[in-house]
């Protein structure tokens, strides 16, 4: 194996996605010095609002893979700018809040892949008035991609920019381009000297989502599958901690991994009452969570296909899980939350690269666990090419980044974003026009049950197995006999 020789600085940066009291003049008045309880002191004279970011510090990190080792090293200057160091440090100015460890980094060298495993430990482990919620990891990266609609949109692309492959979604909070006020509402200082470091241009990045109980590899839907971590509402209790694994691809050019990224942290908070709390999570109010979807899952049916200039078309067919916790607080609600859904392509997939519905449009359907929906999108294709093709997708929400405080956030209607990559075969698939029944009782048998379509093809594995896009159900034909290529 071909040794890897090098040390990257990476830039790390860690936020608080926070609601806080603010004074009149909109700046919050916070005092540290230790992580100790009387040491935090945030007055105001409005009333609390969950939701606002809120900036805790600027690290730089130097990566030696050869010797499975990261060292994370405190940026002092960028602690003066911001002004908040004391949150992620002990007194001797030492790391404790925050751990990276590399799992995986043998290929790295050949084909850019990495895993690494973050820890985040809740930073006030004595001051149960400050859980967090829906804690996420963002990835932030150069990115070469860009949005239709708004060309502000920027992301990474896979085989140009790292990627992290197996995110749980994709965010524009806290993004340096456009989150450019100082904390504790922006992501740094643009016009100072001293933020000298490696600063990510994708407005959109990936992150993986933190919670006490979930596994380093579970997915959020699974872990939000046992009703009793929903009742825990993406808590991360004080004292807490939590790993995710990263699965991290980077661009290799001539044998050299271009390692280079932000690392951010975000969560959600509002003040409990009483506060302290007595029941954690019960005495935390609705608006601790997050306001905008934590999660969305795409489970693809697409029927695309290009076989010549002749032959070609099929539908893009995807079957979107919505995890958001309006849904949970009031059932059938998120249908009245989401405003539009927004589908892009820049390789002339859809007509004019650019597919919405209002969500009016839209039909909604029980999601698989207490705090989601799902809903069915069915949209034409018509490709040119064989092989696979990129999308953005967008669930936007009655809601914006600006929070009231006269920070510098985008015009934009909040929303989460997925980055689905789907394949157009080669050929058409079997295409069911009609069916001789289209309903049946749970656990009813049909027979001599005839489709009619196209595509059909005759051999000796043939064989019909449906999809139930609803349910994920497989219905399986047996003594299937082939009539014709329609029949």
């Amino acid at each position: 194996m071909k040794p890897v020789k090098w040390l990257a600085f990476l830039t790390v940066c860690v936020f608080i996605f926070l609601g806080v009291y603010l004074a009149c003049s909109n700046t919050p008045d916070i005092t540290t010095s230790s992580p100790e309880k009387d040491s935090i002191q945030v007055t105001s004279q409005r009333e609390a609002q969950g939701g606002k970011e809120w900036l805790w510090g600027f690290y730089d990190v130097a990566l030696y893979p050869a010797e499975n080792r990261l060292e994370m090293i405190p940026n002092r200057t960028a602690w003066l700018t911001l002004n908040v160091s004391p949150f992620l440090h002990g007194p001797d100015g030492e790391m404790i809040h925050i751990d990276i460890e590399i799992l995986e980094y043998e290929n790295i060298g050949y084909t850019g892949d990495c895993k690494i495993g973050v820890t985040i430990s809740h930073p006030f482990p004595e001051l149960s008035e400050f859980c967090g919620f829906d804690v996420m990891g963002l990835f932030i990266t150069d990115g070469s991609g860009a949005g239709v609609e708004d060309s502000n949109l920027r992301f990474p692309v896979l085989g140009v920019d790292p990627v992290l492959l197996n995110s749980d979604g994709y965010t524009r909070w806290m993004n340096p381009t456009e989150f450019t006020g100082k904390a504790p509402f922006g992501f740094f200082d643009p016009l100072s000297d001293e933020n000298s470091g490696f600063i990510a241009n994708s407005t959109l990045n990936a992150y993986k989502y933190f919670a006490d109980g979930i596994g380093p590899e579970e997915t959020v839907k699974e872990f939000y599958s046992d009703a009793g971590n929903c009742a825990q509402r993406g808590l991360f209790s004080y004292g807490g901690q939590s790993t995710r694994n990263y699965d991290l691809r980077f661009p290799v050019v001539d044998g050299e991994p271009q390692v280079l990224f932000n690392y951010a942290i975000i969560a959600s908070w509002n003040e409990p009452v009483p506060s302290p709390p007595v029941h954690v999570p019960d005495d935390y109010p609705m608006n601790a969570n997050a306001s905008f979807p934590i999660h969305a899952v795409i489970n693809d049916y697409s029927t695309l296909y290009y076989l010549d200039e002749s032959s070609h078309g099929g539908d893009i067919i995807f079957d979107i899980e919505i995890f958001d916790w309006s849904e949970f607080w009031v059932p059938g609600s998120l249908k009245d939350k989401i405003t539009r859904v927004v589908v892009e392509n820049s390789d002339g997939i859809i007509n004019e690269s650019h597919w919405e519905s209002n969500a009016d449009k839209l039909v909604f359907f029980d999601g698989d666990t207490m705090n989601s929906k799902r809903v069915l999108l069915r949209i034409p294709g018509d490709p040119s090419y064989n092989g696979y093709t990129d999308f953005l997708v967008a669930i936007e929400i009655d809601s914006g980044y600006y929070q009231g405080y006269d920070e510098i956030a985008p015009d934009a209607t909040m929303a989460i974003y997925l980055r689905p990559t789907i394949e157009i075969a080669a050929c058409p698939g079997a295409m069911i026009g009609t069916m001789s029944k289209y309903s049946m009782s749970v656990g009813e048998f049909a027979s001599e049950l005839e489709m009619y379509g196209s595509g059909f093809v005759d051999g000796p594995d043939l064989g019909v197995k449906l999809i139930n896009p609803l349910t994920e159900a497989e219905i399986e034909g047996y003594t299937v006999s082939f009539v014709d290529e329609n029949h």
